[in-house]
């Protein structure tokens, strides 16, 4: 192809980042300062008003910075909230698949019903309970299926609604009434570095919080509750553990990039014009496939796609990852994409992230090398 690739940055955690960063936006980050400090302290509060901001959450939704990432953030739901209603959850990719195994043989929940997606397609909503608590993945990160359509959820249901949204939250628009413990991580969507995860939790899930003690006992990281209530100092800008000043420096630096192109519908919209022009391209290609078969549970923000060559139908699985593994070591090489292998204990997909701090531009370019790259493949 004749136009390279803008950057090769196309790995789906951690992601692209936003077009001006550079190092020198953190030579006024609070360094060497303790995390306890007001300054710091005032700084996280800032950051936490700009996230309930900018996502337009309802004000008496509660913000709380949390240490290791998303998955301590989901964590802290988990062994905080849940217990004494029964639980269904949404396993639609390899994370949820991880949460399930939480629930269900670390905290030795019983009353659970599991509702398993196969090959690409989201299972039926039909049988999910209202008066159930509800445990999902917003976006599949390794599946590439999302929620795109939140109606069969009931805004009134008896049950908390806990949804690992960490690619979904910032790249598209959230339905917050239905939502009552939401939790993500800034290397996603937003592209900052990892490290750092934040939860969202409604005035249902604080209630919870202070009307529940579970049976185990709360490591101190994951706990949420001070003299048996909700710890009202986590949204007012105290943690649980030592941050990242530069990492809280860099994410304020990254929500004024946010603002400046027009908050969440942009971020939206770029990531919307990246999964037209794929859909064109698919709809050409000899050989990949959407894996995720309808469209109304496709994610615009993580792209996934099978081989459907007639050749690759008498291959196993394996060689299948082999072949994957082929194009991206190709395109590696030329420094055109990096790290488009699907997970390793997943499907045999390429994946594209098409978040929104990816340039359109970009994914345009890449198309034809991955044309390039399979042809390369198939001959060798």
């Amino acid at each position: 192809p004749k136009l390279r690739t803008l950057n090769p940055f196309f790995s789906s955690g951690p992601t692209c980042k936003f077009p001006y960063w550079k190092t020198q936006i953190f030579d006024n980050a609070h360094i060497a300062r303790s995390h306890r400090s007001s300054i710091c302290i005032a700084q996280i509060q800032f950051l936490l008003q700009e996230i309930h901001t900018l996502l337009k959450l309802p004000s008496d939704y509660h913000v709380i910075l949390m240490g290791g990432s998303d998955t301590a953030a989901i964590e802290a739901c988990f062994w905080n909230l849940l217990g004494p209603q029964p639980i269904d959850i949404l396993v639609t990719d390899i994370f949820s698949q991880t949460w399930k195994e939480d629930i269900t043989e670390r905290l030795n929940l019983k009353n659970v019903n599991i509702f398993h997606a196969k090959n690409g397609e989201m299972p039926s909503f039909n049988k999910i309970c209202s008066k159930n608590d509800l445990v999902l993945c917003w976006n599949g990160t390794t599946s590439g299926l999302m929620i795109n359509n939140a109606d069969w959820i009931d805004n009134k249901r008896e049950g908390l609604v806990i949804t690992d949204a960490t690619s979904a939250i910032f790249g598209i628009e959230m339905p917050w009434q239905k939502i009552d413990a939401a939790t993500f991580s800034w290397q996603k969507c937003l592209g900052g570095e990892p490290q750092h995860g934040i939860l969202i939790l409604s005035p249902k899930a604080i209630e919870r919080l202070n009307h529940y003690t579970p049976p185990w006992p709360i490591p101190k990281i994951l706990s949420l509750k001070k003299n048996a209530l909700f710890n009202q100092d986590l949204s007012k800008g105290m943690t649980l553990n030592t941050v990242s000043m530069l990492l809280i420096y860099e994410m304020i630096e990254i929500l004024k990039w946010v603002k400046e192109i027009g908050g969440v519908r942009a971020l939206q919209n770029r990531s919307q014009q990246s999964s037209l022009i794929i859909e064109k391209w698919i709809e050409k290609s000899s050989w990949a496939a959407f894996f995720v078969k309808s469209a109304a549970y496709r994610s615009i923000i993580t792209q996934t796609f099978s081989l459907k060559a007639p050749f690759f139908k008498e291959m196993c699985w394996e060689n299948q990852y082999l072949f994957i593994q082929k194009m991206a070591n190709i395109l590696e090489k030329e420094k055109i994409a990096y790290d488009i292998i699907g997970h390793k204990l997943a499907f045999p997909v390429i994946r594209l992230w098409s978040g929104p701090t990816i340039c359109p531009d970009n994914i345009q370019r890449l198309l034809p090398w991955l044309d390039w790259a399979y042809e390369k493949a198939k001959n060798q």
